[in-house]
């Protein structure tokens, strides 16, 4: 063999050996830089893992929530519907009560009625959308037949004949009579008994309070 081709294969194995140490060092390069990159990422899961159980945890938390919380908050509720339907039939002063003839008259609630007496005398229940003026009037032109010791004339109006005698009795602010008073007998304004006190009367014949009162 010449020298030449000695030379030749001796430079060929240098480039070689070269290139294969070369090669060695990214191969170490690149597990090294892989085995970073694992490890990031198992840590990235395990974030990710942890993030996704606390937001179960809380989403679960925020859509059962405490009782005692949402009882709180039903009450509340409660407690500001009551609010709404109070104010629309406090908010109505006056209605008008069509008489047999036709006629309009307007009537109020008589003195000392409040709309807790009106609910309980009604059986009314805040219960729904709130009501608005028009339908609070309906329910109070409708009362005055059944409840006519709840209502009265309004300043200066003549009372009609809407529901016969019962709406002339309220006409005239007469209160239903007490107990062993004649129904015939017209009592002075002084000695006429409240609305408040008729409502109490007649809850106390069934044995049952007026809600609200001792």
């Amino acid at each position: 063999m010449s020298e030449a081709l000695i030379a030749s294969l001796q430079k060929r194995i240098d480039d070689l050996t070269g290139q294969v140490a070369q090669l060695n060092a990214e191969g170490k390069t690149r597990r090294i830089e892989n085995k970073r990159i694992k490890a990031e990422l198992e840590d990235a899961r395990g974030q990710v893992a942890a993030l996704t159980t606390q937001r179960d945890t809380l989403q679960n938390q925020a859509n059962a929530g405490p009782a005692e919380l949402q009882a709180q908050v039903a009450d509340l509720q409660g407690k500001l519907l009551a609010r709404d339907h109070r104010d629309a039939f406090g908010g109505v002063k006056e209605f008008s009560v069509k008489g047999e003839d036709g006629k309009e008259s307007k009537y109020t609630l008589n003195k000392g009625v409040s709309v807790d007496d009106l609910w309980t005398a009604l059986g009314y229940k805040a219960e729904g959308e709130t009501p608005d003026a028009a339908k609070v009037s309906g329910l109070l032109s409708g009362a005055v037949a059944t409840k006519p010791y709840l209502f009265a004339p309004a300043s200066g109006e003549t009372p009609t004949n809407a529901a016969g005698a019962a709406t002339t009795a309220a006409g005239h602010g007469v209160g239903r009579p007490g107990p062993g008073a004649s129904r015939s007998v017209t009592l002075p304004p002084a000695e006429r008994p409240s609305a408040s006190s008729v409502v109490a009367a007649d809850y106390a014949k069934t044995g049952r309070t007026v809600p609200g009162r001792l």
